[in-house]
């Protein structure tokens, strides 16, 4: 769709982060997207050790965040 569009497109939940001042995981699909063991027939959506992956990658931010008073 173009790269002012996946710009924009990639800025709103970093700018939704900083501005609720929640967790923001960059890319939690890295390492899960492009390896067809983790990945659903269509290549796309990640299955259940896709999940799996993803969720070993946000849970500590998620967990820190939890904890703040």
């Amino acid at each position: 769709m173009g790269d002012q569009y996946q710009g924009e497109f990639r800025n709103i939940f970093s700018n939704l982060s900083e501005k609720y001042k929640t967790p923001f995981v960059k890319f939690p699909l890295e390492g899960v997207i492009l390896n067809e063991k983790f990945v659903l027939e269509d290549g796309i959506h990640p299955n259940e050790k896709g999940y799996a992956i993803m969720v070993e990658r946000i849970l500590p931010a998620i967990e820190a965040f939890l904890k703040k008073p």
